[in-house]
């Protein structure tokens, strides 16, 4: 259990770490968690870190131990979410039309029709942009999926 002198102890460790990363570049979180570790070293934090709510990183974030991604269910017509990382389209009801989101550099999508009742999955590029080198739709069949990641340069790949 958490004694008042532990917590004081974290929140004088959370001083210090958003001391130093606002005199290295870093960016410190708006408030830490309960049992926040902290071990920062020029533009480096290691330790372990509960956030709630967003977390704005500048520059590069990269972990260790890798993370989950945001899977995502549709059933019917709908624009893929800036938010989506890997997205369940399932297609047993109907066929139906899943739009790409207007492309952001380097985002990655897994999109999978998850259907087994012979309806197609159909991809559609946002506006211009291109879906492997063309401006055109891309079927998925039942159990098919793909992967894409958007470059300004070439759209969709």
């Amino acid at each position: 259990m958490a004694t008042k002198n532990n917590r004081t102890w974290i929140k004088w460790l959370y001083d210090l770490w958003a001391f130093i990363q606002s005199h290295t570049g870093g960016v410190a979180p708006e408030s830490p968690a309960t049992g926040t570790s902290w071990n920062a070293h020029g533009n480096t934090a290691t330790g372990t870190m509960d956030v709630v709510g967003p977390l704005s990183v500048s520059g590069y974030f990269q972990t260790a131990g890798g993370r989950k991604k945001k899977v995502s269910r549709y059933v019917t017509t709908q624009t893929i979410l800036a938010t989506d990382e890997v997205v369940f389209c399932n297609t047993d009801a109907a066929a139906w039309t899943a739009t790409l989101l207007a492309g952001i550099e380097g985002q990655s999508l897994r999109i999978i029709n998850s259907g087994d009742s012979g309806n197609i999955l159909t991809l559609a590029p946002d506006g211009t942009e291109h879906l492997l080198g063309v401006n055109t739709d891309f079927d998925l069949y039942d159990g098919e999926a793909l992967e894409l990641t958007y470059s300004a340069d070439d759209g969709w790949y």
